[in-house]
């Protein structure tokens, strides 16, 4: 990370990773609210939400989606000189070749489920989510930016 958006290392940018292991949309809006971020003023603020919330957690689609969103307006609203890049949910399997499957999921909530057996077709869902928060970016704010990460960590196979 460091040589890539470091200044004191001439990094071409400058950025700060706030990243935490596991957290979940409602952890990130909670610290934007609790003043966690009160002394970064950034010129972007790229989001990398709704994984944990959609794996971890087995969100709905929609929860996942209207999580993700209302952490942009939180950004939007209390910075208003800020761009934000809203990148979509990265690609997920548990396919040990690394495939991804497009049988139809939704997921249940973790009572539902089996103590020993986990929702893992999360590929349909990350899909849906990413359509919707790409059409929210396009439709609002010159502000707000959508980044399509299946470009460049999904290769489509010969049948498509």
């Amino acid at each position: 990370f460091g040589k890539h958006f470091a200044k004191e290392m001439n990094a071409t940018f400058e950025g700060l990773p706030l990243g935490i292991a596991g957290d979940t949309t409602p952890n990130v809006l909670w610290r934007l609210k609790n003043g966690e971020m009160s002394g970064y003023e950034s010129k972007v603020w790229w989001l990398i939400l709704g994984r944990n919330d959609l794996a971890l957690k087995q969100c709905s689609e929609e929860v996942v989606l209207l999580g993700i969103l209302r952490v942009v307006e939180e950004i939007l609203t209390t910075r208003p000189h800020t761009k934000v890049v809203v990148n979509g949910i990265l690609p997920m399997t548990n396919n040990q070749e690394g495939r991804l499957t497009n049988q139809s999921h939704r997921p249940m909530p973790m009572g539902l489920l089996p103590p020993n057996r986990r929702v893992t077709t999360f590929w349909p869902s990350i899909v849906a989510i990413n359509e919707q928060l790409k059409l929210f970016c396009e439709k609002h704010d010159d502000r707000i930016t959508y980044f399509d990460p299946s470009d460049i960590f999904v290769q489509k196979n010969k049948r498509g």
